[in-house]
């Protein structure tokens, strides 16, 4: 266990990563003091530093997924545009719109919230293959068949794996700080 704090910005009473407020003035931890005691903590724990960094990178992914998802939508709006009618077209183009939207708020989720926005990504992403597989089972398996259909295949297997890596950082992340900053809330 590693015990951090730093003084209290009012009365100068120490303040620990877990506490909501100074335990003597009562003062509620400022964002800047939560930030200035997460910090003291990575640079406790190079374990910790390496994790949540890979974490904060990870969060990059998110962003080409939505840049992914948007461009896949502009294309199905540039190459079939003269199908524009078909309901077909408006749910591949639309919804390939919302998924970029989606993944876009995700992108900005993760500044706050890394591993929650990284696992909802992991979840939507698994769920919109398990979709796309069922929508047109002959469609992996075209894949194979053809080098456009290789690449994407590549590009999706690499999305997953790189998502399910991130994921695990995070958990391990949270796992090892759980462990390093003592529960003051039972202790009181």
């Amino acid at each position: 266990m590693v015990a951090i704090d730093v003084p209290c910005q009012d009365c100068g009473a120490p303040v620990g990563l877990d506490d909501p407020a100074c335990r003597a003035c009562g003062e509620l931890l400022s964002p800047d003091l939560r930030l200035a005691l997460d910090e003291r903590l990575e640079a406790a724990s190079p374990d910790l530093r390496e994790l949540r960094e890979r974490v904060r990178s990870a969060r990059y992914l998110l962003l080409v997924l939505a840049i992914a998802y948007a461009g896949v939508a502009l294309i199905y709006l540039v190459v079939d545009g003269d199908t524009a009618a078909a309901p077909s077209f408006f749910v591949e183009t639309y919804g390939h719109f919302a998924f970029a939207a989606v993944f876009l708020g995700l992108f900005v989720m993760a500044r706050w919230l890394a591993g929650a926005a990284i696992a909802l990504a992991l979840g939507l992403f698994l769920l919109l293959q398990l979709l796309d597989f069922v929508g047109n089972p002959a469609g992996l398996f075209a894949s194979f068949l053809g080098l456009l259909g290789v690449g994407r295949l590549t590009m999706k297997l690499g999305m997953l794996v790189l998502l399910c890596r991130a994921a695990v950082a995070a958990f391990r992340a949270h796992r090892l700080r759980e462990s390093l900053v003592p529960n003051r809330a039972l202790s009181l």
